[in-house]
């Protein structure tokens, strides 16, 4: 059968130089398919870590807002009071960090005595640093807001802490139980 003014296909030759040319131009599509998934991935990754910061940052600032609420700081204690706390934070976020790098993936399940005997040093080893933490900034603190409202901090991040926690629970349950676990 004849096309009008062409040479018949011959199927053998076409299948043999693979589709006629068509080789390279299937490779660069995959290529370009490849790369929009890749760029894809990155973007919904990018903006993941984007969510994770801005649902930190208003943590912070919600925190930061009902410790300022509960120690009743006056606007001078609170910009002096602001920094420091925020250097407490995340030195004691880094010792915490830490501890949890060091004994990730260990599980609860101890191999021997040896080893449970380590774990348990090293934790009173971090409690120890935590409550250091804690002496050194209780000074710090000292020097711009009073000794109650320093009484009253830890009382209001404990506080703080456990409505985020509930908070949390009862999205997660809204949410069909995604884990009940604070990310």
């Amino acid at each position: 059968m004849k096309r009008a003014g062409k040479e018949p296909i011959d199927a053998g030759a076409f299948r043999k130089n693979g589709g006629g040319g068509n080789q390279e131009a299937v490779i660069s599509m995959k290529r370009i398919l490849f790369s929009v998934v890749v760029v894809f991935f990155v973007f919904l990754n990018a903006q993941a870590q984007n969510f994770r910061k801005e649902t930190g940052a208003r943590i912070h600032a919600a925190k930061m807002a009902y410790i300022t609420d509960r120690l009743r700081l006056t606007e001078e204690q609170a910009v002096a009071f602001a920094p420091v706390y925020a250097e407490f934070e995340a030195e004691r976020r880094a010792t915490r960090r830490e501890f949890v790098e060091k004994h990730k993936g260990h599980g609860r399940d101890w191999e021997d005595d040896t080893t449970s005997r380590l774990y348990i040093d090293e934790d009173l080893d971090y409690q120890q640093r935590m409550i250091d933490l804690k002496r050194k900034y209780n000074e710090r603190f000292l020097k711009v807001i009073n000794p109650q409202q320093v009484a009253e901090l830890f009382v209001a991040e404990k506080e703080f802490n456990k409505m985020l926690r509930r908070q949390m629970e009862h999205r997660d349950e809204f949410q069909g139980g995604r884990g009940g676990r604070f990310r």
